[in-house]
């Protein structure tokens, strides 16, 4: 597996930079752009403005990219550069995609997946800017595609991506039933309203929650080990340790990206080894999570947490 760059440290995952801010790994987000800060939208000019970006590349290596600064837009706004030759992508798919960020202002690059490892984009409403979205579902595998997007009052990211492969995402993890330790919380499962496979729910235990962080396979897949820089697709069910639910992917239908180097220091121990397709419950005490400040609304300061997590496909 390639080496982790700093592309991973400027929040370039899709759903956190241009739909909820630079969050971690519970979605919760981080400060974004108010709409109110932001011109309204001029999607003509912004078409326009796009249009005028060149890009010279090889395949498989970095883009180069060619405009006018500064470039602005006033909302997300993309094109496909080049077209590729490979499997046409299809919506709800897992695709995976080399990317590099240049700031629109004066054309610095920053950063840059090239020499580290490529991430993984979901092709669906929940995980995808409608705009990127739209130039995606069709393309092939082997296209080149250029996003914009204003990411502050006068600033404007650039994302050039190279679509390398897609990969095949099971609706849920399958694999051999764990043994499980006493004194944890037990999974019952639910219908759920977008999928048609039925989600975990965490019933919670009695007592008080571990001191440490707890790492319970739950089921085990067969696929490879995740590693410290592993991309991931996942659906999670998280909630505190009395049964209060903060988070369920599954209700938003598709598998979440996301960057394991990226996300809290309990699901980068936790998760680290686990399998592919495995189902894994992390209890991640505060210390390994949001500690003494908690996150938002929905976690208070500290709070024990659990977590069942699927692992449904990864690079």
């Amino acid at each position: 597996m390639r080496r982790t760059t700093r592309f991973t440290a400027v929040c370039v995952t899709l759903t956190a930079v241009l739909l909820t801010g630079c969050g971690g790994e519970d979605g919760a987000a981080g400060s974004s752009p108010a709409a109110s800060a932001l011109p309204s939208i001029d999607a003509a000019a912004d078409t326009a403005a796009l249009a005028t970006v060149e890009q010279t590349a090889e395949p498989g290596t970095a883009p180069v990219l060619g405009f006018t600064a500064p470039l602005r837009v006033t909302g997300p706004v993309a094109r496909v550069m080049q077209p590729g030759a490979g499997e046409v992508i299809e919506v709800n798919r897992a695709v995976v995609a080399d990317v590099v960020t240049v700031n629109g202002s004066d054309g610095t690059e920053e950063g840059n997946t090239y020499d580290g490892s490529p991430q993984i984009l979901m092709t669906d409403e929940a995980n995808m800017p409608g705009a990127l979205l739209d130039v995606l579902v069709g393309a092939q595998v082997g296209a080149r595609l250029l996003l914009a997007s204003p990411v502050a009052e006068d600033e404007t990211t650039l994302w050039a991506f190279e679509i390398e492969s897609v990969l095949d995402v099971p609706v849920q993890a399958e694999g051999t039933e764990a043994r499980l330790q006493p004194g944890l919380p037990v999974v019952d499962h639910a219908d759920s309203a977008t999928t048609d496979v039925r989600m975990p729910v965490i019933v919670p235990a009695d007592g008080p929650p571990p001191e440490e962080l707890v790492v319970q396979p739950l089921l085990i897949g067969a696929g490879q080990p995740v590693t410290a820089d592993s991309s991931l697709v996942v659906q999670v069910a998280g909630s505190l340790w009395d049964g209060t639910q903060f988070q369920n992917t599954w209700e938003e239908g598709a598998g979440k990206p996301i960057v394991l180097s990226g996300a809290i220091e309990g699901w980068r121990q936790g998760l680290l080894g686990q399998t592919i397709g495995s189902r894994v419950m992390l209890v991640v005490p505060p210390e390994l999570a949001w500690g003494d400040d908690g996150r938002g609304d929905l976690i208070p300061a500290g709070s024990t947490l659990v977590y069942v997590i699927d692992i449904l496909a990864g690079i």
